[in-house]
């Protein structure tokens, strides 16, 4: 990606859930607590000691769904997310700004056992999807 291009839609309707709470607040109306539990517990499966990435958190509604004995760290690109993020979650998560292809480099080195990326593809081209995969395999650690 190049410095100043937007790595997700931001224009029309998705200009209206740019601030958090709108995005939250819509996350709620359609239901996704129950269907991030049953994400977690159906997909994910996490077991003791699992570090979890998410690559496009959000405001980290994911955290929410997770038993505490996952390790979680998330980023997106939209700063009022991470902030919201950050105040919900506290010390619970690790949340960061970046764009989806571009996260910091800690986040490369093969350390997690699952990688997520949910709701954050329909933002993205198919340049910056295939960035992002790179990223997901990447951070996964062998086996992940």
């Amino acid at each position: 990606m190049t410095a100043g291009t937007p790595a997700h839609r931001s224009r029309g309707l998705y200009r209206l859930l740019e601030p958090a709470a709108a995005y939250e607040l819509l996350q709620r109306l359609v239901g996704a607590g129950p269907a991030r539990g049953r994400f977690v517990q159906e997909i994910l499966r996490p077991r003791p000691g699992d570090r979890l990435l998410d690559i496009g958190c959000g405001a980290g509604g994911l955290l929410d769904a997770l038993p505490d004995h996952v390790a979680y760290v998330g980023y997106d690109l939209n700063p009022r997310y991470i902030e919201s993020a950050r105040r919900r979650h506290g010390a619970r998560g690790e949340f960061h700004q970046a764009r989806a292809g571009e996260p910091p480099a800690e986040m490369l080195a093969g350390t997690f056992d699952l990688v997520v990326a949910k709701s954050i593809l329909h933002h993205l081209d198919d340049r910056e999807a295939g960035e992002l995969m790179e990223v997901a395999r990447r951070a996964l650690k062998p086996g992940g």
